[in-house]
């Protein structure tokens, strides 16, 4: 399960080193996106897309017009992430980034983008949220 955030930089050749705690997930084929809502890089390792794709026949998801501008990659080494760089410029990723897990896929964030929306969120909400599923 993808779970937790995680930081990482982007190196000189537009690569970004993946966490060591996304890297199982990450071994064969991924499907990377982006999530022109939150301005972020969505990435979904292939294993994970029939789960995504029941959960969006049960709901109108956001994950209909992401899956439309996807692009499929083969993943050559499990520790290091190489996408377009159309995509890291639409998200605003320039050096830092946070890898953020939401348990079937992946949201790959700009750093200071990340930080700046999560001090944004309405906390209190969220703390109501959390209750009402027992946390």
């Amino acid at each position: 399960m993808l779970v937790g955030s995680y930081g990482s930089l982007v190196m000189k050749d537009n690569t970004i080193k993946i966490p060591k705690r996304l890297q199982d997930d990450f071994k064969s084929s991924i499907i990377v996106s982006f999530d022109a809502n939150l301005e972020c890089i969505v990435i979904i390792p292939v294993e994970h897309l029939p789960k995504i794709q029941k959960k969006l026949e049960k709901a109108n998801s956001k994950f209909v017009p992401i899956l439309n501008n996807s692009k499929t990659y083969s993943v050559e080494k499990p520790e290091v992430l190489k996408i377009d760089l159309n995509f890291l410029q639409l998200a605003g990723i320039k050096k830092e980034c946070v890898f953020l897990g939401m348990q079937d896929y992946v949201e790959l964030w700009d750093k200071e983008k990340f930080e700046s929306y999560f001090a944004s969120m309405d906390k209190e909400y969220i703390e109501e949220q959390l209750r009402k599923f027992g946390f």
